[in-house]
């Protein structure tokens, strides 16, 4: 998308400038490409931040997809779920934030507002990520068997894998 089309267009002036001064050594392009390209460049950044709120979306708050919250068994099973509960609760919050911003300010790499806004986010998504973890060490600490359930195979629903004496 976006990020590809404009590190394209990086290329292509790079290699187009290469081309004329090879062609005729006396004419150079005499830019300062990272004052041409500080925009770009901020931009490209801007769109990686706004793919990882995306990928925040799906891991923290399970957005765009049907997944559920797992369910957990045994004594600890409902504070297992809270805790994956208050993750997304609390993803969903720093999101809204986001969200609230002028949305013209989240594509203008010119404005301060939104690194403070994306700073505040991302701080926010480094203690939701250390939550998880220690979520995932409580759900397992005292598990000392793991049974895994998975669909029967189309082959094991045809035949019996029971032998034929039995």
């Amino acid at each position: 998308g976006s990020i590809d089309c404009l590190q394209a267009w990086k290329r292509i002036f790079k290699k187009t400038k290469a081309l004329i001064e090879k062609k005729n050594p006396k004419k150079k392009w005499d830019f300062i490409e990272s004052g041409i390209f500080a925009q770009v460049d901020a931009f490209i950044q801007r769109c990686h931040d706004l793919l990882e709120i995306c990928d925040g979306q799906l891991q923290f708050a399970r957005s765009g997809s049907n997944l559920m919250i797992p369910k957990f068994g045994g004594s600890r099973g409902p504070e297992i779920v809270g805790l994956l509960e208050e993750i997304r609760n609390s993803f969903r919050k720093s999101l809204e934030n986001i969200r609230n911003m002028d949305r013209e300010k989240i594509l203008d790499v010119r404005s301060t507002k939104w690194h403070e806004s994306n700073n505040v986010f991302k701080n926010k998504m480094k203690d939701l990520d250390l939550m998880y973890t220690n979520a995932i060490k409580f759900a397992f600490e005292f598990v000392t068997t793991c049974l895994l359930y998975t669909s029967p195979s189309p082959r094991d629903r045809q035949k019996s894998r029971m032998p034929s004496s039995a």
